[in-house]
This record gives structure tokens, C-alpha cells and sequence, in this order.
């Protein structure tokens, strides 16, 4: 989906539109994808609550999601939801086979500050 053009809310309502395609709905990685750009928009239109909202419906069909996790810790972090911040920084943690020393060494300062 190539959705430079878009503003938030036309990318928004795409993205609701196609979540409720039967065949969208049979296919989680499809499900995945759709949430996590749902999650992008409401973040660009400053709806971070529905960003989390959307994160949170991604995380629970690949709870292991590295860019996932990192994202909605960053967004609850954003609206000083500290404790459930550390949570999703430790969850993008526990997929270690991609992520360098570097990375997991920037996660952790995360998680102390």
C-alpha cells in the first residue's frame, strides 16, 4: 500500500475499510499489517490512545513483534504510562535473534530511564 499520499485520515478509514474485508479478517498477517499502519496514522494525526489501540490488536496476533513492542512501549512512554512502557520494551527484548548488542544495549537505557 503505497500511502505517501495520504493524510492521516483518508489513511485511517483505508485502513478501517480493508480491516473489514472478509478476506482481510481470515488473515493474520494481513490483520498484522493493516493494525500496525492503523497504528502510524492515528499516531500522525495525534490520536495516540487509538494508536496504542491499534498497537495492542497487532501485538496480540505476533506478541513477539520487535518494532511492535518497541512502538506502542514508546507511545505509552508518550502518554506516561511508564510500568506498561518497560513491559513492551522488555517484550521487543525477548526476540533476541534480531537484535544487535547495540539495539539491546538502547532498549535497556529505555527500560532505566
Amino acid at each position: 500500500m503505497d500511502d505517501k499520499n495520504l493524510i492521516p485520515n483518508e489513511g485511517i478509514q483505508l485502513c478501517k475499510e480493508i480491516l473489514d474485508k472478509s478476506d482481510v479478517k481470515d488473515d493474520k498477517e494481513l490483520q498484522f499489517y493493516f493494525h500496525t499502519k492503523l497504528s502510524n496514522y492515528y499516531f500522525n494525526n495525534g490520536e495516540y490512545h487509538n494508536a496504542i489501540s491499534a498497537l495492542r490488536v497487532a501485538i496480540s496476533i505476533k506478541p513477539n513483534n520487535f518494532i511492535a513492542n518497541m512502538r506502542l512501549a514508546e507511545l505509552y512512554e508518550r502518554v506516561g504510562f511508564v510500568d506498561d512502557a518497560i513491559l513492551h520494551y522488555e517484550a521487543a527484548l525477548s526476540n533476541s535473534e534480531i537484535i544487535s548488542s547495540e539495539l539491546r544495549e538502547f532498549v535497556n537505557s529505555q527500560i532505566q530511564l
